[in-house]
């Protein structure tokens, strides 16, 4: 009898192991980045993780922000399809009535093209290769997409998004410098990764280490801004109100603080221009989770958060 039960136990959690399957548009995903500007060397680090759900043409979609632009997702699991529509675009409109574009296709064969068309702007990419991963016991597809349209490449893990960062999947900017991934987690922890995936697409050989969520979750690297005496900004009190205030650090004299709210709506836009304490609660009047980022005039480094308005 005690054989039965340990057998049924094992089958249990073994069917548990198999559910967790990592999907990019798991509302529990966290996305730890790092960005590096060429010159100066000067680097960010912040988190991208999703805001609150929104229903355009009677679709449910997830919110995700990035920089340049908020988009809002959903997963065709039976077909394989990312698809995505901008919600912010860089130009800082908020475009919901957007058309949908396909963000990612898992079925993707090795010379198929990828293109997400803008306006009259076209934006395309081909399968250069294909491999394969090992996530947490788990076999998972690595896609290396090549640029037909003058952008940069980029690396897409199935299930996690490009090695650059969830949101440039769509790929219509060039980014002045390196972003990577550094740390993904989601409802069940951080799951490695094996083999690692390469850094590539304008990173420098010194960032190109590769991605497995262990190492380079822990793996800091020597630039002069990233230290103890240098933090990054902070909301305080958090949750907060009326009297929210941002501290800010010296390298942060001279930036532009965005707010936006869970609908990925536009509350606040303002330079920030030789302060150390920025009050803001002043201009929210309607509790919730808000997103705010703050980009530097120099090079358009970001830092950014979520805080809750009460």
């Amino acid at each position: 009898m005690k054989t039965r039960y340990f057998l049924l136990i094992f089958l249990v959690l073994s069917v548990n192991v198999k559910a967790q399957k990592i999907r990019f548009t798991d509302t529990t995903n966290v996305w730890t980045m790092k960005q590096v500007a060429f010159e100066p060397r000067k680097a960010d680090v912040y988190r991208i993780e999703y805001l609150s759900d929104t229903v355009i043409n009677n679709i449910l979609y997830h919110q995700l922000p990035g920089p340049g632009s908020t988009i809002a997702v959903r997963e065709d699991t039976v077909k394989g399809i990312v698809y995505f529509r901008f919600m912010e675009l860089f130009t800082g409109q908020f475009r919901p009535d957007t058309a949908e574009h396909v963000f990612f296709d898992y079925n993707l064969a090795i010379g198929d093209t990828l293109t997400i068309t803008l306006d009259t702007l076209k934006f395309a990419h081909i399968v250069q290769s294909i491999d394969s991963v090992t996530i947490a016991g788990s076999s998972y597809k690595v896609w290396v997409m090549g640029s037909m349209c003058g952008t940069n490449g980029y690396t897409f893990i199935e299930g996690i998004g490009t090695t650059e960062g969830p949101t440039e999947g769509c790929r219509i900017q060039w980014h002045e410098g390196c972003k990577q991934i550094k740390c993904f987690s989601n409802q069940y922890g951080q799951p490695l990764i094996s083999p690692s995936v390469p850094m590539s697409w304008g990173c420098w050989p010194m960032y190109r280490s590769g991605f497995d969520n262990d190492s380079s979750c822990k793996y800091q690297v020597a630039v002069p801004n990233v230290s103890s005496s240098n933090p990054l900004p902070i909301i305080l009190p958090n949750p907060g109100g009326k009297e929210s205030i941002l501290k800010l650090p010296p390298a942060y004299a001279n930036a532009t603080l965005t707010i936006i709210d869970a609908m990925g709506r536009k509350c606040l836009s303002m330079q920030v221009l030789g302060k150390s304490e920025i009050p803001f609660g002043q201009y929210l009047s309607v509790p919730g989770v808000y997103y705010y980022s703050l980009e530097k005039a120099d090079f358009g480094e970001r830092s950014g958060g979520h805080f809750v308005y009460r």
